[in-house]
């Protein structure tokens, strides 16, 4: 009903409908998320018990948009993506060199220990650098590391994580178009979901882009701690 509903106001648009994401909660409305031709994102809520369009907006003007572009692309598009993700290679280089160099490895009881009385503030400074760079480079070196490889998806990254684990990296899954044949209804699809993985409360659900591409279902199960769930099926 919730996708009637969006197609039925926005389909003379010539935007596409790609995700409903389900309230978590009684007071929360339904998210349904549309793309335009020109790949801006449109937030439309929907009030679940009177099945009402409560409100839209463009999600790169809001304000966490906004944030989150800046974060990600400098607010410049592809070539900003780029930029963010050799920023965040070289944070990554810098985090493994300061650990290398670190002079705490040969005595760690020193290499934590910051000289407080009768010290130069140069020493002081030393310390302080020497001490809390230990702690923070690792943390700096997992966010520069997964930074450049979300951003930088030329590296494959992923696939040398595959190969250096020897661990065989899985097929995006495809439909299978049938001639002639329409796609089942979603409420069917939503059954098979819940039959493949029952008790388990759907979060989102995601529509193909492409007839070969598959009909995904976001799930959370009772051990899983995300908001989100972290159970997702694909359906043909």
């Amino acid at each position: 009903a919730v996708v009637d509903l969006v197609n039925g106001a926005y389909g003379d648009k010539n935007w596409r409908l790609t995700t409903i994401v389900s309230p978590q909660s009684s007071h929360e409305p339904y998210e349904a998320w549309l793309e335009t031709p020109a790949h801006h994102h449109w937030q439309v809520l929907i009030n679940p018990y009177a099945g009402q369009i409560m409100g839209d907006r463009e999600w790169e003007t809001s304000w966490v948009g906004l944030i989150y572009e800046l974060h990600y692309k400098l607010l410049a598009g592809d070539t900003g993506t780029l930029i963010m993700g050799i920023v965040a290679l070289l944070t990554l280089i810098l985090s493994l060199t300061g650990i290398v160099l670190w002079p705490g490895w040969r005595n760690l009881k020193a290499g934590f220990k910051i000289k407080w009385q009768n010290a130069h503030i140069k020493r002081i400074n030393f310390d302080l650098h020497k001490v809390s760079g230990i702690i923070t480079a690792i943390f700096l070196g997992l966010i520069g590391f997964t930074g450049f490889a979300w951003n930088v998806p030329q590296a494959k990254v992923t696939e040398a994580i595959y190969a250096v684990t020897f661990t065989p990296q899985p097929a995006d899954p495809v439909s299978q178009p049938i001639p002639g044949q329409q796609p089942l209804p979603i409420a069917d699809l939503l059954q098979r979901a819940d039959a493949a993985v029952p008790n388990a409360v759907v979060t989102y659900i995601s529509l193909p882009a492409k007839p070969e591409s598959p009909f995904l279902v976001g799930k959370r199960q009772a051990q899983e701690r995300s908001d989100w769930g972290n159970t997702r099926l694909a359906i043909d």
